[in-house]
């Protein structure tokens, strides 16, 4: 088996990087809705670990017991995270402490477009410049896009 499992292999920041910016690199493996999705972390010492994560300071409709509007408003925003994160590079922030319906809460950055770090996103946070690359907040870009609505941090 190999030490490096392959989500991490194309990582554009080393560990070290990472760790030392309080973030912890990571890897969407699957998106449960909007807000709300699944990543491997990897901790260090060749150890890692699978977590659902909230993403902090957004909400997005529910897939789950909504109708018309809504509904197709929870699979755009559905279908955003799963083309902007799932199977890319990711660096997460967060802490145990902070749960929602049993998801620890996080702030997910991504790897940024020219066109996304280009934006001005209105209560969002700057654009993060770690390594070679270009961060943004998963959960401003969901709400520049009209997918998600701010909450309370």
């Amino acid at each position: 088996m190999p030490r490096k499992p392959p989500e991490f292999a194309d990582h554009p920041l080393r560990y070290a990087t990472a760790c030392s910016s309080g973030m912890v690199r990571a890897c969407c493996c699957h998106v449960v809705d909007g807000d709300t999705a699944d990543f491997l972390l990897d901790l260090g010492w060749y150890q890692y670990a699978y977590v659902a994560l909230r993403f902090r300071g957004v909400n997005t409709a529910e897939t789950r017991g909504t109708r018309g509007a809504e509904r197709a408003l929870a699979q755009r925003a559905k279908q955003w995270v799963v083309d902007n994160l799932v199977g890319k590079p990711a660096l997460v922030r967060g802490s145990k402490q902070r749960v929602s319906f049993q998801r620890f809460v996080a702030d997910i950055w991504i790897p940024a477009t020219p066109q996304q770090a280009a934006l001005e996103i209105e209560g969002g946070q700057p654009l993060l410049t770690l390594g070679n690359t270009n961060w943004r907040l998963i959960s401003d870009l969901l709400v520049h896009a009209g997918l998600a609505e701010r909450i309370r941090r």
